[in-house]
């Protein structure tokens, strides 16, 4: 998944509830504080909003939130109120305030009455700045926090915040090229670097809420034609954000990136290589790995077999120890092989034996999810396709399959369990040999998991 992806809500779910005590007191002590937030003075404005995230993360961590629904309209309606009349250096705070608040009560904000309450104001709030000033940035992180929050019911909203951060996306691009020209900034907008990524990582935002439903968005936009300037960008911070919106329009609207999938899988393939993986720009190559499965996995078996080579020696590359890398790039590399296996098997098959190995040490440590999954899917077509060659790094095959704690999908089981038993059936004359290779935990964690 992308460096940025958003995790779930903070919260334990099934916390018990709080005494009819505690409950009181923090509704009197919540109703203060949003008395505090409408202060008029700055200092009490940063201390209050402040201190209401912190109620706010406290109550997701006590009642997962619920301890909050109650006084929603109260807390909207004061958040909105500062948002008319709070100054710059608060106005962050007071957002901050508003991004957590979604992060704990999520799709409750989508309640068309309460959105209502706060959305066309900070919509207000972003215009009256200026799209692309620099103080509107941390407006649109707010925004993509709430998209991703609200997902279905932020839709009455798409529009104009998707064609606004769109503005703001072609506004820095324009800023960037008169600055390399030596001109001045057209309409009088700077370019700056946060701007853009900020207007980035809200379209991700909105793409990732809406899925297919950004469609219409997408194919009325330049969004398509701006987006690989950014992945080429020089700033590693602003190609971390291009390369998670790639993903996220890979994911929901993939028909307006395939028919260019070589352009796209080149831009990802950039971030991949030597001379590229240093450690300020590990985080865009992260997004960049994680993209480029996203797209694979959803590329025609034609399209995805032409590119299959390439992608395989880059993840190679990675998960060999061939530079140091983070964890996560090693996760994602393993995973994005795996979708590549898994749409083109008969073009990788034949190379099974130069990466199988590291590929199974880094599926490992991969957690049991559905981005697991997809990877196993990839090695389950592969390994029938060469079994010899899996056959010589079978212990590290074994491990792999044995890292697992549970397997949701139970045809991937069923696959699983077939490849480990045609195993001890082809090479059944030497398979007491290598069970005495294999650790006696493996050993028995193998038997119990798939019989053999």
């Amino acid at each position: 998944m992308p460096t940025d992806a958003p995790g779930p809500p903070p919260g334990t779910p099934g916390a018990p509830p709080l005494a009819p005590a505690s409950v009181e007191l923090f509704d009197r002590a919540l109703t203060g504080m949003l008395a505090r937030v409408g202060d008029r003075n700055r200092l009490v404005q940063q201390s209050a909003c402040s201190a209401l995230a912190v109620m706010e993360e406290h109550a997701a961590a006590a009642t997962n939130g619920k301890a909050l629904l109650p006084h929603l309209p109260s807390i909207l309606d004061t958040l909105a109120a500062g948002l008319q009349h709070y100054g710059r250096r608060t106005l962050r705070v007071l957002l901050d305030a508003l991004s957590t608040l979604a992060g704990v009560v999520g799709p409750a904000l989508g309640d068309p009455a309460l959105a209502q309450r706060f959305m066309p104001q900070l919509f207000d709030r972003w215009s009256r700045q200026g799209l692309a000033a620099p103080e509107s940035a941390p407006v649109m992180e707010a925004f993509s926090a709430l998209a991703v929050a609200m997902r279905g019911g932020f839709e009455a909203f798409a529009k104009p915040v998707f064609e606004g951060a769109m503005q703001v996306v072609l506004l820095m691009q324009e800023a960037k090229a008169a600055q390399a020209a030596g001109q001045p900034p057209p309409q009088g907008v700077p370019y700056e670097p946060d701007t853009y990524m900020a207007a980035l990582d809200l379209i991700a935002g909105l793409c990732d809420a809406l899925r297919a439903g950004a469609e219409p968005l997408v194919a009325a936009s330049r969004l398509v034609a701006a987006l690989p300037d950014a992945c080429r960008d020089e700033a590693p911070d602003v190609r971390q954000s291009a390369f998670a919106l790639m993903g996220d329009l890979a994911r929901g609207c993939p028909s307006h990136l395939l028919p260019a999938l070589p352009q796209w899988v080149g831009l990802a393939l950039s971030q991949l290589d030597a001379p590229a993986l240093n450690e300020k720009a590990m985080p865009a190559a992260n997004n960049a790995a994680w993209a480029l499965g996203e797209l694979l996995c959803r590329a025609p078996p034609d399209a995805a077999a032409a590119a299959a080579e390439r992608v395989s020696a880059a993840m190679h590359f990675i998960l060999s120890g061939g530079v140091r890398v983070t964890h996560g790039l090693k996760e994602n590399a393993a995973i994005t092989l795996g979708r590549a296996a898994a749409a083109a098997p008969g073009a990788l098959a034949p190379h099974l034996a130069h990466f199988l190995s590291p590929w199974c040490g880094a599926l490992r440590g991969v957690r049991d999810e559905v981005e697991k999954e997809d990877a196993f899917r990839g090695l389950c077509r592969l390994v029938p396709l060469n079994v010899e060659a899996a056959w010589q790094s079978f212990p590290q095959l074994a491990a792999a399959f044995a890292s697992w704690r549970h397997i949701a999908d139970q045809q991937l089981r069923a696959d699983m369990t077939s490849i480990m038993q045609s195993f001890k059936a082809a090479y059944a004359a030497q398979w007491g040999e290598m069970e005495r290779r294999l650790e006696p935990q493996l050993v028995m964690r193998l038997r119990e998991m798939y019989g053999v």
